[in-house]
């Protein structure tokens, strides 16, 4: 749920709301908070369209289960005066058991006009992890009829794989705190088991006892354009298939000293050519209290349709 869908058009112009309240509390073991907003009609500017008010409903309600799980249930509703509707249901799940395993989950199913055929979206996520060691899978499935008016959902008609796995080894020597190894794939498609894009990561990160901090990573991408798009003014990239990888360097200061922060250098290869990085993050730290950081970063891009 993304209480700001209600008010603003989506191009973020407002709307006039006509009011609202919201309720929320705790009635027979359950979390239950309810919020109804009514909006009212308004003419899109430039233009002499009229948009119809709706009126917007949302339910929750969670109850805790075992001894630290949840399980709860999800609707929402946008009901526009004209009859135009998009409905969303949903339940999900979170069972933490044996004190180190995490197993999350939810399914649920929309409802618009105009919009039949697979409207389903569902999420499991395992998650187990120790002391030294860590492994997550996470698979996320968005048909391509799903629509959620009051949700945050950046793609439709995808399946998203993520396998992570790491191991935080501390050698108590070399003045050296920890490592963090971290191996990741990260496998996209579509609903049809096209490939859309492919993310192999290996990082590693040096936490010294001084909290000053070292990073290295590399990153190989497969991402495939089904549409041309302007990356720069006046440069385009074509829709095509792109292999590439991306290499970078990090030193990050810590510790109690008044100047610290971050630079990274990187190089990679971008849409059939390159890009050069690099990023400075200083930071003052005048007192244990406050501190002021900025950050600023400049890439220089070669590509065969021009640099900038």
């Amino acid at each position: 749920f993304f209480s700001r869908r209600i008010g603003l058009t989506p191009d973020r112009r407002p709307v006039p709301i006509l009011g609202g309240a919201k309720v929320t509390g705790r009635v027979g073991g359950l979390d239950v908070g309810v919020l109804n907003v009514q909006t009212d009609s308004y003419v899109l500017p430039g233009t002499s369209t009229e948009v119809d008010g709706s009126n917007y409903t949302v339910f929750r309600a969670k109850r805790n289960v075992l001894a630290r799980s949840n399980v709860g249930l999800f609707a929402s509703n946008r009901q526009s005066s004209s009859g135009d509707y998009n409905r969303v249901f949903g339940a999900d799940a979170n069972f933490t058991i044996f004190r180190n395993t995490d197993i999350q989950g939810f399914v649920g199913r929309s409802m618009t006009p105009g919009r039949e055929g697979n409207d389903f979206v569902g999420r499991v996520k395992y998650n187990w992890f120790s002391d030294l060691y860590e492994v997550f899978v996470e698979h996320l499935y968005i048909g391509p009829e799903f629509q959620h008016d009051v949700g945050f959902l950046r793609r439709s008609d995808i399946q998203r794989t993520d396998m992570t796995a790491v191991w935080e080894p501390r050698p108590d020597r070399f003045n050296i705190r920890n490592f963090v190894f971290r191996g990741q794939l990260v496998y996209l498609t579509d609903t049809s088991q096209s490939l859309l894009s492919r993310e192999q990561i290996f990082a590693t990160t040096t936490r010294f006892e001084t909290d000053d901090v070292f990073r290295f990573s590399i990153n190989n991408t497969f991402d495939r354009v089904l549409a041309p798009f302007e990356v720069s003014p006046g440069v385009t990239v074509p829709a095509g298939d792109y292999n590439f990888t991306d290499t970078w360097a990090e030193g990050e200061g810590g510790g109690k000293r008044p100047l610290l922060g971050k630079v990274r250098i990187g190089t990679a290869g971008f849409y059939g050519g390159e890009r050069r990085y690099v990023r400075f993050t200083p930071a003052w730290r005048p007192s244990p209290y406050l501190s002021f950081e900025t950050s600023y970063e400049i890439n220089d891009v070669e590509l065969p349709q021009g640099a900038f």
